[in-house]
């Protein structure tokens, strides 16, 4: 943890207050603080024991706490910033709060899905916006895992878009336009936004941007010998789908290619961090409508949410 009480119940702040003086207490708990810091341990404070606090720092990395720096450091050039904020009134305590509307929660370790989804609906019960920041262990790589789809946010012109936080590049990432091809490869566009003064304009982009974005795709060749191979090893996923298939009367590995266009899908939100689910639910009707009408082809182009959208007003005019 970043931030402390003095014996006199001051705010203790490592990353801006210059001459500190001990005791120090934890803000939530009032249990005694031991400062720490090395040569390869940031300056911090820990608690001496966890036993009685309810906070979130038992197992808060190096990697967390380098972020959580940078990013205040980097953002209080130009813009309002407080560390480890807290809110009493439904118990959170977010790593960053800037010019009190957006809340930035830096992630290194995996997080249950309940959790995620608490916490995100509680800031926005509060009239706050929060972004979460994926540490190196929860980047993704070629496939989402799981856990993605809980971190997914939306926006309109963006589409499904998450960050990650690089500390060794000092850049954050925005993978946006994000899709999942037939094979289950993830597919997206990417932005990276360095952690320099003017970072607010880039975590602005999901909000800020207007312009029409598009990612080309090529698609699979004979998609029949590939779900032929997935059956002989015995993929669940490709099971399921032959069985039916069988008890509607068809069978993928005599399908055409045709059949299985466009092979590329929005991913399956579960509970999405966005709390606009109508024009998600939307964006998914629009995407299927927009392409049951086009002609199978080789490549494939995917638009905006907002496009499908003009699209869909148009056609039922």
């Amino acid at each position: 943890m970043l931030v402390a009480h003095n014996q006199k119940k001051q705010l203790i702040n490592l990353l801006k207050d210059d001459q500190i003086e001990g005791p120090f207490f934890c803000p939530d708990c009032r249990a005694p603080l031991r400062l720490r810091h090395g040569k390869k341990v940031r300056r911090h404070f820990a608690h001496i024991t966890l036993k009685d606090c309810q906070g979130i720092y038992a197992s808060e990395s190096q990697e967390h706490l380098g972020l959580k720096a940078l990013l205040f450091t980097t953002l209080s050039q130009s813009e309002v910033v407080s560390v480890e904020e807290r809110f009493p009134d439904i118990g959170q305590i977010a790593d960053l709060l800037v010019n009190d509307s957006l809340v930035l929660e830096v992630q290194c370790s995996p997080l249950s899905s309940d959790k995620l989804k608490e916490r995100t609906q509680a800031y926005h019960q509060q009239g706050l916006h929060v972004e979460w920041l994926l540490g190196e262990k929860l980047w993704v790589k070629r496939r989402l895992r799981p856990l993605h789809y809980h971190f997914l946010n939306f926006s309109p012109w963006l589409g499904f878009y998450l960050w990650e936080a690089d500390l060794a590049n000092q850049e954050l990432r925005l993978k946006y336009m994000i899709h999942e091809q037939l094979d289950g490869k993830v597919v997206y566009l990417e932005k990276g936004v360095p952690m320099r003064k003017g970072m607010i304009n880039g975590l602005r982009l999901p909000f800020a941007c207007r312009k029409n974005c598009s990612l080309s795709i090529p698609l699979m060749r004979n998609v029949a010998a590939y779900i032929q191979k997935q059956l002989s090893y015995g993929n669940s996923k490709w099971l399921k789908a032959q069985e039916q298939a069988y008890c509607q009367g068809h069978n993928l590995i005599t399908a055409s290619d045709d059949t299985f266009y466009p092979q590329v899908r929005l991913p399956k939100v579960i509970s999405p961090l966005s709390s606009n689910d109508v024009a998600i639910a939307s964006y998914y009707a629009c995407f299927e409508a927009y392409y049951g009408q086009r002609k199978p082809s080789h490549q494939l182009v995917v638009y905006s949410p907002i496009l499908y959208w003009n699209y869909d007003k148009i056609r039922n005019k």
